[in-house]
């Protein structure tokens, strides 16, 4: 790409990055960026970059640091029933499986049996467990192991079985989940819809067939919402509306 001349794009200055290895507090391996301003050159993001910022699975420097925040990861109204039917997760690049069960309590569970694989989320959801529909073993919320129905009377097996799993707080008719180390976990940020009263909040979920960063750099990118978001058809709205004329008069945001 030729270079850029001065006034194609104002006053401008573009960085050039430079990246070294380093170790941050969770003795996880980081990126150090070293910038230096030069007039007049685009240098956009390398590919290491771009791994650095929107892997998350576990072990990786983004994954590792979101996991020591709740996540919000269903509404609690997809979980209705108590003994209800398992919902399938993915989050943080983990297949989950989540369940209410007879008292009422919501688990976060790895979405296979520890015993041969087979998927929990076509497990029997009853009395306090969920239960793996190939030989029977049962976990309770916490991940325990509380049955195996082919053990001989007597038999302590079952102690010695866990499966992975993850604390879940339901908060705002919403379900929580923290990912990170036991015994690391800190409150639920104190939002203040999380209190209300449920005729006075409302909560959605959606897919979005990108990564987490792409989803936030469409969340501050103000300028987008007065073309794509814009409807011609609705002059009667409220002007503060998404749709109200709020968005197709000021087109040029700061």
């Amino acid at each position: 790409m030729p270079p850029l001349k001065a006034g194609d794009f104002g006053n401008c200055l573009a960085v050039r990055t430079r990246s070294k290895v380093a170790t941050n507090a969770f003795g996880c391996s980081i990126r150090q960026r070293c910038h230096q301003s030069v007039a007049w050159e685009v240098v956009m993001l390398v590919h290491e970059d771009n791994e650095l910022l929107t892997r998350t699975a576990a072990g990786t420097p983004m994954g590792d640091m979101m996991r020591r925040f709740w996540i919000p990861f269903m509404l609690a109204s997809e979980l209705p029933d108590r003994d209800g039917a398992p919902a399938r997760v993915r989050l943080l690049g983990e297949d989950l499986v989540a369940f209410r069960d007879s008292e009422g309590r919501v688990g976060l569970l790895d979405a296979h049996c520890p015993h041969r694989r087979a998927g929990l989320f076509f497990g029997r959801n009853e009395e306090c467990g969920l239960r793996c529909s190939y030989h029977g073993w049962k976990f309770d919320i916490s991940g325990t192991c509380v049955e195996v129905p082919s053990e001989p009377p007597g038999s302590d097996f079952y102690k010695r079985v866990r499966i992975k799993s993850y604390p879940v707080s339901e908060r705002g008719g919403v379900l929580w989940a923290y990912m990170g180390p036991a015994g690391t976990s800190s409150e639920i940020p104190a939002f203040e819809w999380l209190d209300l009263p449920e005729g006075q909040r409302y909560s959605s979920r959606w897919v979005q067939d990108s990564n987490y960063f792409q989803a936030l750099e469409g969340d501050i990118d103000s300028a987008h919402v007065s073309f794509l978001h814009r409807r011609f058809d609705a002059k009667d709205a409220s002007k503060t509306s998404i749709v109200g004329s709020i968005f197709t008069e000021d087109t040029a945001p700061k």
